[in-house]
């Protein structure tokens, strides 16, 4: 492992994420070069307030307006497994 000497920051990604970042920053265009002001960054959210009970979900579906809205909604909203590789199966 080779450490920056200039300051930089550290990645550690597999051989084929390293590969297509570089395709990504060899096509794309940094942030920092968009004609856009950012003011907060990007955010992500805090994942805490993301994990509700059953009945707060139950809750939510109840105050939708249409019963396409409850559908769209019971989509968003997935079953949490903290022992699964992807949270939700």
């Amino acid at each position: 492992m080779t450490f920056p000497s200039d300051g930089g920051s550290y990645i550690i990604l597999s051989p084929i994420e390293l590969s297509i970042r570089r395709k990504i920053e060899a096509v794309g265009k940094p942030l920092k070069d968009w004609d856009v002001q950012i003011n907060y960054g990007i955010k992500t959210g805090c994942n805490e307030a993301f994990i509700i009970t059953t009945e707060k979900r139950d809750e939510l579906l109840v105050q939708c307006q249409t019963e396409e809205e409850r559908q769209r909604t019971a989509e968003l909203i997935r079953p949490f497994n903290p022992y699964s590789t992807n949270g939700y199966s």
